[in-house]
């Protein structure tokens, strides 16, 4: 589930960047106990989404440089 989190996560923040923080206080709200096993995901999309909020291109391609193929073609939109 945190997987999908996480890609849901870098979709906003490709297509809708406003939208990526009302799904992160919708996410806090619900306090889901079943994404602990996958938080790495979800902290990578949430760092990907503020590099780009801050033009931050070096942080950006360093996350690219690290990510899964899904994660590389989400940040690609």
């Amino acid at each position: 589930v945190g997987e999908f989190v996480g890609y849901y996560i870098l979709f906003l923040a490709t297509t809708q960047p406003t939208e990526v923080c009302k799904f992160l206080r919708t996410l806090l709200a619900q306090r889901l106990d079943s994404l602990d096993d996958a938080q790495h995901h979800i902290d990578f999309a949430i760092r990907v989404h503020l590099c780009a909020l801050a033009s931050d291109y070096i942080g950006f391609f360093r996350c690219f440089r690290s990510c899964s193929a899904m994660q590389a073609c989400l940040m690609h939109t």
